[in-house]
């Protein structure tokens, strides 16, 4: 009896206190635009500054342009608070290497500047919902 109870509190205690899921994740959610109007389609990514850091976290525009980020495993469940590196792209790869992919069908729209991973963002503490990319085109 005295096995079961102690089973079942140490059951308890994991289920309250979490199976060390990682760090917490806060809302980072914004708007992508170019040249003044919404960016639809596009694809948005926090790289993380260190392969020791937390991320990728992802997510794709709606028809205004509009985001959420989250993880594969969790769309649009937010971000680790930490400085990232930002990447935003229309063009998708459909290949399964460089070899077999076919060539883009649609040009990059996006300046070089969110392409190559130059632009940071830091997510704060108490995440990002005005997390906004203003970028222009050339």
């Amino acid at each position: 009896m005295h096995r079961l109870i102690l089973v079942g509190a140490v059951f308890l205690s994991a289920s309250v206190l979490g199976c060390g899921g990682g760090p917490a994740l806060v809302p980072v959610e914004g708007v992508i635009t170019l040249d003044g109007g919404p960016l639809p389609n596009a694809t948005i990514a926090l790289l993380p500054l260190t392969a020791a850091a937390s991320g990728p976290f992802s997510a794709v525009t709606d028809a205004t342009g509009k985001y959420a980020l989250g993880t594969t495993e969790a769309p649009a469940s937010g971000a680790v608070p930490a400085e990232y590196y930002v990447n935003i792209t229309t063009v998708t790869s459909t290949g399964g290497g460089i070899e077999s992919a076919p060539a883009p069908t649609q040009k990059e729209v996006v300046p070089i500047a969110y392409r190559n991973s130059t632009t940071k963002f830091t997510v704060p503490p108490e995440g990002a919902t005005a997390a906004n990319f203003d970028m222009k085109s050339r």
